[in-house]
Formats: C-alpha cells, structure tokens, sequence
C-alpha cells in the first residue's frame, strides 16, 4: 500500500526521511547509507542503491518498489493503483511469531572480537570509550540515577507500556483515548499507597515530578499496590504537546521530558539513551 501527500509541502518543507538522507549526505556518509539499505531492505540488481550515486526521496522509492515487487511496479505503478494484493496467505503466514520456535543465543561470543576492534579504532583516534558492556555474558550495571543521593529525589520513575497502545502513534485515536479515559492506570502518576501517605499525596491530588536537572513533569497521582515503594510509574507516550492533537494533546505525563541529554547517558553499545532516571515528587496545591 502506498501513501501519498495530500496536499504539497508549505515552502520548504520536506519528509523527515529527506531530511535524513541530506544530513547523511553533508556528513559524508551518504554511500555507508545506501550499503546498509541494500542489505536491509534485500535489493537485488539493478535496483541496489549505488553508492556513489545521490538519489532523490521518490527515486530510492521507485527503486525500492522494483527491487520487492517487479520492474513493472515501481512508483508510478503504485500511484496509479494504490497497493498491490500478492495472493492470500495462509494462517502461519499471516501470524508467524506463534509458529516459531527460534534460539535464544546466551554467549555472545561476537562481542569480543567487536569490543577489540572499538577499542582499537577509538584508541587510534584518541578517543576515550567505555567498552566494558562488549562481554559475552549479559550482566547488570548501574546507571547515572543509582549512584546520586541528593535528598528528596528518592523514587525512579518506571515508564511502562499499555497493551492497547502503540507507541505513540495511537495516543490520539478516539477510541483508544476513550478506553485510557476509562483506565485507571494511562493518564495517572502511580504511587505506592504507603510511599504517597509519607508524603501527604491522596489519589486525585495534583503532583509534580522533578529531576536533579530540573526538568518537570505533572500529573494527577493515583495510590495502588501494584508499583513498588521506591518508584513513581508513568504509562506509554502521552503528554501530547501539540494542540492539534486535541484527543490526547495535554493527557497523562510526558516521559521523555524528564531525561536529560548529554554524552555520559548515551548507551555507548546501541547508542540508546538511558531512561532511567529518579525524582522528587511533590503535592501541588489546589
């Protein structure tokens, strides 16, 4: 199925993948790019990316759609027609991960020779890295939060996912929203029941969460059982901040606002950003 643009780009606006492929480009990567599309997507001849070619957004689409479905049916086909039916599909087709029964790999043994090699290539470049997660066997290490005391930021937040979101894409769907309007547990701040008594916070009561750096979210506390005394929990990817999005603009707490970004919380194995952060939560006043 292909999707198409409604109406044209307002002056020079353009699709955040453009946006992408031309930062790669400036940054002289734009070929490594290609590469790793060509193995990603499986594009076969004469439809791979050439690396030393520089594509438009339509063109690496066109290509893209030649390479899985024909060269008869490249971007124009699909403009014409809209989506392409394949054939039907059997049950174990249609649903796959129920039907298979793969191997969880517990030694991983790749990770030596991958952290030899980093450390040569950031030694070369006089670059200081930590290595020390490229080890066959997955172990525990605390991150930033764990090693911080400073008094009154004293619960972690745990950010956990409600199993009829996606995401954040569904935070606006009017059906979806109208269920988390009807659940408890989407769009409060969970506190433990005894936790919250400590601190003079009743279910309904308007709360602040606060970072060391001062970042801030709020939210309207809710008292259970079901969250451990030393955390606050906060459900998927709500706190919308765009008012256009008027079903789920302004709802539930916005996770992401309360990490900081910096050099020291980036994971330097997947690049990934920790999200484990700790609070001080306060009763606001009515």
């Amino acid at each position: 199925m292909l999707r198409q643009p409604v109406v044209p780009p307002r002056g020079e606006a353009r699709g955040w993948v453009e946006v992408l492929f031309e930062l790669a480009d400036r940054a002289g990567f734009r070929g490594d790019l290609y590469t790793l599309l060509n193995a990603t997507l499986d594009l076969k001849e004469p439809f791979a990316y050439k690396p030393a070619e520089k594509y438009g957004w339509e063109e690496l689409a066109d290509r893209w759609m030649k390479s899985w479905f024909g060269p008869e049916k490249g971007l124009k086909w699909f403009k014409e027609n809209g989506f392409l039916i394949t054939g039907k599909k059997n049950v174990e087709e249609a649903y796959p991960r129920v039907f298979l029964t793969p191997r969880l790999p517990l030694y991983l043994e790749y990770f030596i020779a991958a952290g030899e090699e980093i450390r040569k290539v950031t030694g070369s470049l006089g670059i200081s890295w930590d290595t020390d997660d490229y080890q066959p066997l997955v172990d525990w290490k605390p991150c930033p939060a764990y090693g911080r005391s400073a008094p009154g930021y004293d619960l972690f937040v745990v950010n956990f996912k409600l199993p009829y979101h996606s995401l954040s894409y569904t935070s606006h769907n009017a059906f979806l929203a109208e269920l988390s309007e009807k659940n408890a547990y989407a769009y409060s701040v969970l506190l433990n029941t005894k936790t919250a008594r400590k601190k003079g916070i009743r279910s309904g009561d308007r709360v602040r969460l606060e970072t060391e750096e001062g970042f801030q979210v709020e939210g309207q506390a809710m008292l259970t059982e079901c969250i451990h005394p030393e955390a606050v929990g906060t459900a998927g990817c709500f706190g919308r901040k765009s008012k256009d999005l008027r079903l789920s603009y302004g709802k539930g707490v916005h996770f992401n606002s309360l990490l900081p970004h910096s050099i020291e919380r980036i994971d330097s194995l997947s690049a990934a950003l920790d999200s484990c952060v700790r609070v001080k939560v306060t009763r606001l006043q009515e």
